[in-house]
């Protein structure tokens, strides 16, 4: 099972006005998975999946995460302001204006998958 023995529940903070008005959506149907994977070109990951059934879109209540390489951002982790919703409304949604294509074509994220968060670097 994605995730297990982890806190899902624990894992999201309340939405603001801004992350519901740009970030979460309802939790997304199956249906809704299999067409935004089709768009993307990508099957989206177990993990993220069920995060996103628990709150699609938003924000966590950690914002850093420890990395084994340095990035562009920090020596020892990755800073994540936002997790993007699966669907197409928000602005911050994958297939959104801001989503994953725009992330990768204009942002310069590596073109190596979907990009699932937005990040401050």
């Amino acid at each position: 099972m994605a995730l297990e023995g982890f806190d899902l529940d624990g894992f999201w903070e309340q939405p603001s006005d801004y992350a519901r008005k740009n970030f979460v959506l309802t939790p997304p149907t199956d249906e809704m998975i299999r067409s935004v994977e089709e768009e993307l070109g990508y099957k989206l990951p177990e993990s993220y999946l069920a995060l996103m059934r628990v709150q699609n879109g938003g924000f966590s209540k950690r914002t850093a995460f420890p990395t084994a390489v340095p990035t562009s951002w920090a020596e020892d982790h990755i800073a994540i302001e936002g997790f993007l919703s699966i669907g197409r409304d928000k602005m911050y949604s994958l297939c959104g204006t801001l989503g994953s294509r725009f992330m990768i074509e204009e942002w310069g994220y590596p073109d190596i998958g979907v990009a699932i968060c937005d990040c401050p670097s």
